[in-house]
């Protein structure tokens, strides 16, 4: 986990466990990110990176 501008964290190297909130995501290109309580996928950071409200389960 590391520290993206504006105090945003950025899980580039990837996390089992991340804090809900907005994230950095697709900084290093497109990320799958899992939500294993909804039990869907979703693509982001397709068109570069985004700022991402991440929820408990992703």
């Amino acid at each position: 986990m590391g520290e993206a501008a504006g105090g945003y964290v950025s899980y580039a190297s990837g996390s089992r466990k991340i804090k809900p909130g907005i994230a950095l995501t697709g900084e290093e290109g497109p990320e799958l990110v899992w939500n294993k309580e909804g039990g869907y996928a979703y693509l982001t950071g397709k068109n570069g990176p985004e700022f991402r409200k991440l929820v408990a389960g992703d």
